[in-house]
């Protein structure tokens, strides 16, 4: 199952990423995203998603997910690496049914539109394209 919402193009921003983003390791520490909410695609059928994502001193990830679906199913998940660049974040770990998840947030900043996609079945922790849909009840902040 996976989420598909409005196009965000973050090319520029991504490919700058190939160079200069951060996957997270020891010397990153302090690193982290954090948030949740429903988004315009998934606010009607009353899914709501949260997470948190960071690196701690010693150099561990760590953090969760929360995936409420519409069906009133919950699922909970460990994340297990974490991407930053600038105010976009790439989250990924597994669920507690086994099932892997990639997350993908923007941070639009205090009073501007926050964007996230939820990949149900999908590893990926890295600079990505990826469609997304704007958060419509929630936060999301991503710090690096």
């Amino acid at each position: 199952m996976r989420h598909r919402f409005v196009p965000l193009l973050l090319g520029l921003a991504l490919t700058v990423g190939v160079v200069g983003g951060t996957t997270l390791t020891a010397s990153a520490s302090g690193v982290k995203a954090t948030g949740g909410g429903t988004t315009s695609a998934t606010a009607a059928n009353g899914d709501f998603l949260a997470f948190t994502g960071q690196i701690q001193n010693k150099g561990s990830t760590v953090g969760q997910v929360q995936w409420n679906d519409h069906s009133g199913a919950k699922y909970h998940g460990v994340v297990t690496c974490i991407y930053v660049l600038g105010s976009f974040a790439a989250l990924a770990g597994y669920l507690d049914n086994g099932a892997l998840f990639t997350l993908f947030v923007v941070d639009g900043g205090k009073g501007n539109t926050d964007y996230m996609e939820f990949v149900y079945g999908s590893f990926y922790c890295g600079p990505a394209l990826f469609e997304s849909e704007a958060v419509v009840k929630g936060d999301i902040v991503v710090r690096s």
